[in-house]
């Protein structure tokens, strides 16, 4: 079985691939890194980046947790841009002609890649939240804290659409989670998580074992949150909420009306 990996680059996108590595061989890595539109900030987001320091630096240990070798990456590493969507990484990629795609920390695939990858391969996406709940970015954990929904802190695999995090559920997980960790042990978890149930789906799909395929519209709505709107006023909900409520009673507290997509079985669970 052919694998590719289209990725973000940075150091837990990586991690990711070196964790799949394990149980698969990967052919080929495309990643893509973000543009810098070398613009200067205004003092409203030059504040606002204040406010987010106590995000911002537990995110940085959370990358720093991943260390991934420049001999490692020089095995697999083919393709390296700034726009998934180019003409370059649609001619590599279909003339890789992979069974399976991985798909994570890129931007929106295009509607013609998907359609061109479609022919001959399965396309799987990771979602650091909770589809169809918590969808969108920059980054669903802290949406979570910001919205005090502490039960909504996990993540999912999907079957690639050129929506936002709308297509078809694999499996959907809440991140284990005592209550007592600090900022960067919550976000270590959440992508240790993300990428233990990742594992889970390809190697399923590598042996040949039936996955879900359950439309999220069957499920909830749900919420996209966009990254125009993560404000001061978000950050500053999402720390006050994280020093006063997050606890091992809230993180653990049941909610009926959340529908989790289990890997191992047909039936879909509440919890």
């Amino acid at each position: 079985m052919k694998i590719i990996a289209l990725i973000g680059d940075q150091p837990n996108h990586w991690g990711l691939i070196s964790k799949v590595s394990q149980i698969a061989t990967i052919s080929s890595v495309v990643t893509v890194s973000k543009k810098n539109k070398n613009k200067p900030k205004s003092y409203s987001k030059i504040t606002q980046s204040i406010c987010a320091l106590p995000l911002s630096l537990a995110w940085r240990k959370m990358q720093r947790s991943f260390y991934i070798t420049d001999e490692f990456k020089g095995k697999v590493l083919k393709v390296s841009t700034n726009d998934i969507n180019s003409d370059e990484v649609l001619d590599f990629a279909v003339n890789e002609n992979p069974d399976l795609v991985i798909v994570s920390g890129t931007n929106l695939l295009g509607a013609k890649l998907i359609k061109e990858l479609s022919k001959t391969s399965k396309i799987m996406n990771l979602h650091t939240g909770i589809s169809p709940y918590v969808k969108g970015g920059p980054n669903c954990t802290n949406w979570c804290l910001s919205n005090r929904n502490f039960h909504l802190i996990g993540n999912t695999v999907m079957w690639l659409d050129d929506g936002i995090d709308t297509g078809n559920l694999i499996v959907t997980e809440k991140c284990p989670l005592t209550g007592n960790e600090s900022l960067t042990e919550l976000h270590i978890k959440v992508m240790n998580h993300a990428h233990d149930i990742y594992i889970k789906a390809i190697n399923a799909y590598v042996k040949n074992q039936p996955l879900q395929n359950i439309s999220q519209n069957k499920i909830s709505i749900g919420h996209l949150y966009l990254t125009k709107d993560w404000n001061k006023k978000e950050i500053f909900k999402s720390l006050y909420n994280f020093y006063f409520y997050f606890s091992k009673k809230n993180v653990n507290s049941d909610n009926d009306d959340v529908l989790f997509v289990n890997i191992d079985t047909d039936n879909n669970q509440k919890t």
